[in-house]
């Protein structure tokens, strides 16, 4: 009920994401600062600066995802219908053409940081989901009786201590240093950008 709708900052991970599954064939140079991306349709993605002209970008206006080494709104644009600035055709460009710049070393890195980055958006976009399904049965709880609640209240009650036991008791281990393989697992970078768009998200689907 709560849980469905995604904030700008994860539609452009989202967009980034799907980036991944466009191979590298699909991109072809089409002129100085031009390329051809093929697909279900073939859109031009337009290179129109090096880096972001602005003095700042909003979060949501920024790729910051190692492979895309600061990616922003101002520095591309594309002939494809969707209406999130940074496209997912946007994102393969970026990423091509980042890679051409750079060593096998650093290609290495931002492999691993490109990893990081992937588990750091999941889990945020899981704690969002949580946040979701928490709203649900507060909106539950407080919309119906005693009478209707009869039925089901004590086995919600049971599994909902059950997880937050669960959850006390990893990030109690994580805190002492018993859990995880590093100190970033929960946060997807999305500060800031609390704010849900209800905007509907008219990505193609080519």
């Amino acid at each position: 009920m709560w849980g469905g709708r995604k904030t700008k900052r994860m539609r452009v991970d989202d967009r980034h994401e799907r980036a991944l599954d466009i191979g590298d064939g699909c991109v072809q140079a089409a002129g100085a600062s031009r390329w051809r991306v093929q697909g279900g349709a073939e859109y031009m993605v337009t290179q129109r600066a090096e880096r972001c002209p602005q003095r700042s970008c909003r979060e949501w206006d920024r790729c910051f995802a190692s492979g895309c080494r600061g990616l922003c709104a101002h520095m591309f644009q594309c002939s494809c219908p969707d209406v999130n600035p940074l496209c997912k055709h946007i994102h393969k460009v970026r990423m091509l053409s980042a890679r051409a710049d750079i060593t096998p070393a650093e290609q290495a890195s931002a492999s691993r940081e490109d990893q990081r980055w992937r588990r750091q958006v999941n889990v945020g976009r899981q704690v969002r989901e949580a946040r979701g399904h928490l709203k649900d049965i507060g909106y539950s709880l407080d919309r119906y009786d005693e009478d209707a609640l009869a039925g089901v209240i004590d086995e919600v009650t049971k599994a909902l201590g059950n997880i937050a036991d669960k959850l006390s008791c990893h990030c109690d281990d994580f805190e002492n240093g018993e859990g995880g393989d590093d100190g970033d697992s929960g946060d997807d970078g999305d500060s800031g950008d609390d704010d849900e768009d209800d905007e509907d998200d008219d990505e193609d689907d080519e």
